[in-house]
């Protein structure tokens, strides 16, 4: 896996790391949301930055907010629950908040 190549959220799933910052890009797909997420992320004690690929309405919910408050880097992970339909529903959340305490 070569470093430039767009990582999927779903294989960090569960792991904190530093976001510090993104931007959106327009869905090639016709079914889902219209755009997903590409963000700027590192992991902790890394200066790496790395490209992380998602979509879902919670995620860009909780992009909107952080670029509201504005301060970056912050330290998110990505948690994903399943549905009964056997679909995949993605959050970002604090690490450390009880979202993610629940998923441990």
């Amino acid at each position: 896996l070569r470093r430039d190549t767009p990582i999927k959220g779903e294989d960090i799933s569960d792991r904190p790391f530093l976001l510090h910052g993104f931007d959106l890009t327009e869905s090639e797909f016709d079914e889902g949301n219209p755009v997903y997420a590409n963000l700027d992320a590192s992991m902790p004690g890394s200066p790496e930055h790395r490209v992380v690929n998602i979509g879902g309405l919670k995620v860009l919910a909780a992009l909107k907010r952080l670029e509201e408050i504005g301060e970056w880097p912050v330290e998110v992970m990505i948690v994903s629950d399943g549905t009964r339909k056997g679909y995949r529903v993605n959050a970002l959340v604090a690490p450390g908040s009880e979202t993610s305490r629940r998923r441990r």
